[in-house]
């Protein structure tokens, strides 16, 4: 076995049992293995619109999707042998292989990525320009430089602030980032997917809007 898998059996361990003892805090590392991505998706869609959204294999269930312009997502977000992953890609699915098990979707017309941190109580919401991407996934052009601000603080709605409390409720979570795209023609959110695990310093590097206090106190 790589030792990578002996490793991760460690840590998976030495988790266990501080949960045991009450002593985690957050999203449990296996959440998505749990829950999944389209369950999530099913209990989103209680609360927000979710894009038109197909898993299949041998193409089934794709003509559902019309002919408007497809997206293929992964569902499972892992690094391949290669090294490589699958970022949200534009597709024809004449050209997809039927074999392969697809996540597609239809595509959003979105200026303005939007996420969400929840820490406790409290969300932290920002939004991003897509007028400088040169492709669908804000992720695989992100500068990840401190000195170079890239998302910004975004006002949410009352309402829409009281639905994805109740939506963290529902899915029994307190911490992690939401991603959504903030629809041109209707100005609504539109939820893409809930990061268990998600990355969250990038939206703050400075503290400027309090995140790292915030997990501070979360934390202690």
């Amino acid at each position: 076995l790589p030792i990578s898998t002996e490793v991760r059996y460690i840590f998976r361990e030495i988790y266990n049992w501080c949960a045991i003892r009450g002593l985690t805090r957050g999203t449990p590392y296996y959440f998505h293995n749990q829950m999944g991505k389209i369950n999530v998706l099913s209990i989103a869609m209680q609360y927000f619109r979710i894009p038109q959204t197909v898993v299949t294999i041998k193409h089934h269930g794709v003509s559902s999707l019309g002919r408007d312009e497809i997206i293929a997502k992964s569902l499972a977000s892992e690094i391949s042998s290669e090294r490589t992953v699958l970022a949200t890609t534009l597709v024809r699915v004449d050209e997809l292989h039927p074999d392969y098990p697809w996540y597609l979707q239809h595509k959003i017309d979105s200026d303005w990525d939007v996420t969400v941190f929840q820490c406790g109580q409290s969300l932290f919401s920002f939004k991003r320009s897509r007028h400088d991407l040169k492709g669908l996934d804000w992720r695989t052009e992100q500068k990840f430089d401190h000195n170079v601000q890239e998302w910004f603080p975004f006002e949410l709605i009352e309402s829409d602030t009281s639905k994805l409390l109740a939506l963290s409720n529902q899915l029994k979570i307190d911490f992690g980032r939401y991603d959504f795209m903030l629809c041109s023609k209707t100005n609504e959110l539109i939820f893409l997917e809930y990061n268990a695990n998600g990355q969250w310093v990038f939206l703050d590097y400075h503290n400027q809007y309090g995140l790292l206090n915030q997990v501070v106190k979360y934390l202690s």
